[in-house]
């Protein structure tokens, strides 16, 4: 009896020990592990959050230009003028103007997103995108008496994003964008361009997030906008009554945290719910887990415990060690040893490798979005030839033909000739410094018969540095500059001097002359002007274009710098890398 009651003691002893170990020690693991994975979960949650923000930014960036560039076409302000389709005149200006907004908005990375693109005035003149003259009259009232006009006009406003009523959807609310279109010597507007847009703007950049089912876009007050909303969430919408970031709320015994990040425009922000509420959904699961591990644990003891204990923590330090590499290196790449558990931790892993792909697919996009921004911008500061220039250099060789009958027509034909075949390849190309110095000879062959005995040209570049490559036409605008604005107004023989060196792995070239000279207010405004607008001049490319360019191409660490004395010298370095 007394031996029956010693073994039950022992036995009731062992198990309660073992037990309230197991029961203490597996609370812990779990809360700690657990509170590991959330936290580590929301932060590539909050990351992935702020990509679709800037993938939205982008959009609403790509809809101010797209608008903006309509307001500011010659073509569609002349058709603005008009108060009516009563003349032909009218009419074939209007078609025009359609034309324009069909080549905008096919040109626009964000078309597909845009149910209209329509300008307007406030008489009757009403042109969509996509078919001349369409929307009812009831549409083009709407639009003219529209507040969103209003505001743009009062408030002096350059663009508006706003929620306002849809042309295509019964008027219902959609997200629309309006800008004044200026006349050219008059502050009020003479039109205006409106853009609507559809939810799918929206929706397309959410998209990816819906395996997480907690992602959706909503007013900053805290409504929902079923239109803009990708999440199922049930019986949320009571919730969103102007939450904040990072707000703990209550609904139907459920416990909620919100993550907000804000959009800059229509006064929208991304809402991400998780579910904080203990034994619930995952939670539960590993709840029954622990249950079962502590009946388990009263019969095998505590070698199973062990084993168990490290059955989990395995897994969880591979993922805790995979996520630490994405916080700390931004490394987004796949690593299939965190899919390897077949539990509730690799299926983790497995939504882990699935974001972060998501991520670097993100990025690239976004790379050769900024790439495909910076050609074009590189492409607008090609410029055309200077008529004014033609003029004065065929005006030369008709008196040198009609006075000196000189042969020298012949050599100044020939040098204007090499010069025209170069610009209408453009100014973008890379040639060799060589290939630059040529162009150079046959623009101050004829700079030197116009401007006879005013300056002399000496070219000093080592001859091992000329097979490098440079941008076509950087130096000829340098030269202009010395000849047009530190030579000539000097009035008597100047000189220019062109030369080059090696610094590491960059070439400095050097152009100087001894001319006019600048003080520092003028140096600046050299700086500032984004074109030459002198008539003279032969591409019409100024002095911070030539900056620009070099700039964008090879980047910020390359340029110009310019150091000048007034009434002494103008010395003009250009930096670019060795490029063969």
């Amino acid at each position: 009896m007394i031996k029956s009651r010693i073994k039950l003691k022992i036995l009731v002893s062992t198990s309660l020990c073992v037990l309230f170990f197991s029961l203490f020690s597996n609370l812990f693991l779990y809360n700690y592990l657990g509170k590991i994975i959330s936290d580590k979960s929301e932060r590539l949650k909050h990351q992935y959050i702020k990509t679709i923000q800037s993938q939205i930014e982008l959009c609403f960036i790509e809809i101010s230009k797209l608008g903006l560039t309509c307001g500011n076409d010659y073509e569609i302000k002349r058709a603005m003028n008009y108060h009516d389709l009563s003349t032909m005149k009218s009419r074939v200006q209007c078609s025009k103007a359609q034309d324009k907004l069909n080549n905008y908005l096919l040109g626009s990375p964000v078309s597909k997103y845009i149910n209209h693109l329509i300008i307007f005035n406030m008489n009757s003149i009403n042109i969509n995108a996509r078919t001349l003259y369409s929307g009812t009259a009831n549409d083009r009232s709407y639009l003219q008496s529209s507040p969103l006009v209003e505001k743009v006009r009062d408030n002096k406003l350059s663009q508006s994003f706003e929620i306002a009523s849809s042309l295509s959807n019964n008027y219902a609310p959609s997200l629309t964008f309006i800008c004044p279109i200026e006349a050219t010597h008059n502050s009020d507007p003479i039109g205006y361009v409106y853009i609507e847009l559809n939810k799918n703007l929206i929706l397309d950049q959410i998209k990816p997030s819906e395996q997480f089912n907690t992602i959706f876009v909503a007013s900053k007050d805290g409504r929902i906008s079923p239109a803009m909303s990708g999440a199922n969430i049930p019986e949320l919408g009571r919730l969103l009554k102007g939450p904040s970031q990072g707000e703990i709320v209550t609904q139907d015994k459920e416990t909620y945290t919100i993550d907000i990040v804000p959009l800059s425009q229509y006064d929208l922000a991304i809402y991400n719910y998780t579910n904080r509420t203990p034994f619930t959904g995952e939670s539960l699961n590993m709840l029954y887990i622990l249950v079962i591990i502590l009946l388990t644990t009263a019969c095998v003891g505590i070698i199973v415990a062990l084993i168990l204990s490290n059955s989990i923590t395995k897994p969880i330090k591979i993922l805790t060690k995979h996520i630490k590499k994405i916080s700390a290196n931004n490394d987004f790449s796949y690593d299939p040893e965190i899919e390897a558990p077949t539990n509730e931790i690799g299926e983790i892993g497995r939504l882990i490798n699935y974001m972060t792909e998501n991520i670097s697919h993100l990025l690239k996009q976004k790379e050769q979005m900024f790439e495909h921004r910076k050609n074009i911008e590189i492409s607008l500061l090609q410029s055309q030839v200077n008529p004014h220039f033609l003029y004065n250099t065929l005006d030369s060789i008709r008196w040198m033909a009609v006075i000196q009958k000189s042969d020298n027509i012949a050599q100044i034909t020939l040098a204007l000739e090499n010069l025209l075949k170069n610009v209408t390849k453009g100014v973008g190309n890379r040639i060799t410094i060589e290939e630059e110095l040529s162009l150079l000879q046959d623009y101050l062959h004829i700079q030197t018969i116009r401007y006879v005995e005013a300056f002399t040209y000496e070219c000093a570049i080592p001859e091992e540095l000329l097979h490098y490559k440079i941008i076509k036409f950087t130096l000829q605008p340098l030269i202009e500059n010395a000849i047009i604005h530190g030579i000539i107004p000097t009035g008597h023989l100047g000189r220019i001097k062109t030369n080059a060196v090696l610094d590491h792995e960059c070439i400095l070239i050097t152009v100087e002359d001894d001319g006019a000279g600048m003080d520092e207010k003028t140096l600046s405004n050299l700086m500032t002007a984004q074109r030459n607008e002198n008539k003279d001049s032969l591409s019409g490319i100024g002095i911070k274009n030539v900056d620009m360019r070099l700039n964008l191409v090879y980047g910020e660490q390359y340029g110009l710098s310019i150091d000048s004395q007034l009434g002494k010298f103008t010395r003009v370095i250009v930096r670019i890398p060795q490029e063969v």
